[in-house]
């Protein structure tokens, strides 16, 4: 399993222009992700990002990438909140960070078992009162 984390720590100001930043994630171990730590300003300027993932989603856990005193500019189309390969991204005061959400598939297995369940459990009880 790749375990390794890289983390980048720069004391001033940081632009990225037209670049793909490439973050690793080992997704099984909450927080483990490569880490950019930035002194100053954080500028994102055409910049693309792409997860390389190892390990099995776990839901809810958070992943750090960058570290600032302040920034400007976010990844291409991916705006504060947005789902970015199965990761909500948030851009905070002093953080970017990714929290794993559930597929779009997982909800509707979760909605059709529930209703399964519902279903039968509401069939039971006519059958018992008629």
């Amino acid at each position: 399993m790749f375990s390794e984390r890289v983390f980048h720590t720069v004391a001033s100001d940081v632009t990225f222009n037209h670049v793909t930043w490439l973050v690793d994630l080992v997704e099984n171990v909450n927080g483990s992700a490569d880490l950019v730590s930035v002194g100053g300003a954080l500028t994102l300027n055409n910049v693309s990002l792409d997860l390389a993932r190892f390990g099995t989603v776990t839901p809810s856990h958070t992943y750090t990438i960058a570290q600032y005193a302040s920034r400007t500019g976010t990844f291409n189309g991916w705006s504060d909140g947005a789902i970015v390969s199965g990761y909500q991204i948030q851009y905070g005061l002093t953080a970017i960070t990714l929290t794993a959400v559930p597929e779009p598939t997982t909800w509707l297995t979760l909605v059709a078992v529930g209703s399964a369940v519902w279903w039968r459990q509401r069939r039971g009880r006519k059958s018992q009162l008629g």
